[in-house]
């Protein structure tokens, strides 16, 4: 009788002790789901059309300095996003054989065999990187001083040739080519690539950095650079996401995540040369993030704006125009320091933007992507950065 008794004491406690750990475990995973959801899941979004801004603070609570951002913000509760949304579909299987690509570049680093063939092996008993980077910090001092390319390799050692870099600990969840239209901005590059090497190591992404430039004497194309980086880099690796990054711009905040989601992000929202206020609401230049599948099926930008201007409000009508949303963080967030200079006398103003701008709609499937004339005269795998210097035809371009 008493082994009986003792038998169901010690059931009864069994009972209560699982009990009180399924309870626990469902507290834990509340919390954790709470965490990514504040985290991840407030964006700002701007409707086409509309004259009010609605704007979704990333972490729930608006500060001080963001009451300012827009006479026409409505602020609005916080909406919790789905983890399945916040990363792009798989787009592995995309057809990029409509790309006209560039002959056989004239100059191939001997290095190029570390980063097309013979990609490091992973240990497939790796697990994923965490859903949130641990070692994000936040709002950060951006250096604003150029250091030689040797220092941003010596603070920065983990760096392949090329500027690529990978997590050693876990498997990467994005996949992403940092493009950069270039021109004769040398201190400018050193500076952003100071401040950004460091950020995206913490992000735990795997990425490369391309540095596109042109020959002179053409008139500066950077819409078509940016679809160049494209092409040039999907050579090299099976990038899924791509960030257009102009060399000017310093992020101020690693929370703003390299990486892209479901819809087309414009990442530069908050810029101190605009008193951290978004010029307009369609604005999609600075800094930006498309997946390989949305770039495609919008065709890239348009390849006819030679000269400054016009090119981010193209894009911005092409994204629309297939059926996208533009998203972006807030402005707490997404912030960036721009470093000043003065225009170059080869990037004179455009003076056809505007009438390239409304007829856009009339050219998207025809000038992009698809219509891709370009040489490519050297491929440099530098320590910290991809070079590639090409040579653009203007008259063939604009020719058609």
């Amino acid at each position: 009788m008493t082994t009986k008794c003792n038998t169901v004491k010690i059931l009864k406690i069994l009972l209560v002790t699982c009990l009180t750990l399924v309870t626990l475990q469902y507290v834990i995973n509340l919390v954790a789901y709470s965490y990514v959801s504040r985290f991840f899941g407030m964006e700002l979004m701007f409707q086409r059309n509309i004259s009010i801004v609605q704007y979704l603070p990333i972490f729930g609570k608006q500060s001080k300095s963001s009451s300012s951002f827009n006479k026409s913000v409505t602020v609005i509760p916080p909406v919790i996003s789905t983890v399945k949304n916040l990363f792009p579909s798989n787009t592995s299987q995309i057809n990029t054989s409509n790309i006209n690509q560039s002959s056989t570049p004239a100059f191939i680093s001997p290095n190029i065999s570390l980063l097309t063939s013979k990609e490091p092996i992973r240990n497939e008993s790796l697990p994923l990187c965490p859903l949130v980077p641990p070692k994000l910090v936040g709002p950060l001092a951006t250096f604003t001083n150029a250091i030689s390319f040797e220092e941003i390799l010596k603070n920065n050692p983990d760096l392949q040739p090329g500027g690529r870099y990978k997590p050693k600990d876990c498997v990467a969840r994005h996949k992403v080519a940092i493009i950069i239209p270039y021109r004769d901005r040398i201190t400018h590059l050193q500076i952003l690539l100071q401040n950004l090497h460091p950020i995206l190591a913490r992000q735990l992404i795997d990425y490369g950095i391309y540095v596109v430039d042109m020959t002179l004497p053409t008139s500066f194309n950077r819409a078509m650079l940016m679809n160049i980086g494209f092409a040039e880099a999907l050579k090299i690796y099976d990038y899924q996401c791509f960030i257009f990054h102009d060399v000017d711009l310093i992020p101020e905040n690693d929370r703003n995540l390299y990486t892209c989601p479901e819809s087309p992000r414009h990442m530069s929202v908050a810029v101190d040369k605009f008193k951290y206020r978004l010029p307009y609401a369609s604005i999609f230049g600075g800094v930006s993030a498309l997946t390989k599948e949305q770039f495609l099926k919008i065709n890239g930008y348009s390849n006819l704006y030679f000269g400054w201007g016009g090119e981010d409000d193209d894009m911005n009508g092409r994204i629309h125009r297939k059926g996208y949303k533009v998203i972006r963080y807030s402005v707490d967030v997404a912030r960036y320091k721009m470093i000043k200079h003065t225009r170059e006398k080869s990037n004179p103003v455009n003076p056809k933007r505007y009438k390239l701008i409304n007829t856009g709609k009339n050219r998207q499937d025809k000038d992009g992507i698809n219509s891709l004339k370009y040489k490519v005269e050297k491929i440099e795998f530098l320590p910290t950065y991809t070079y590639i210097l090409t040579t653009i035809n203007q008259t063939e371009v604009e020719a058609g």
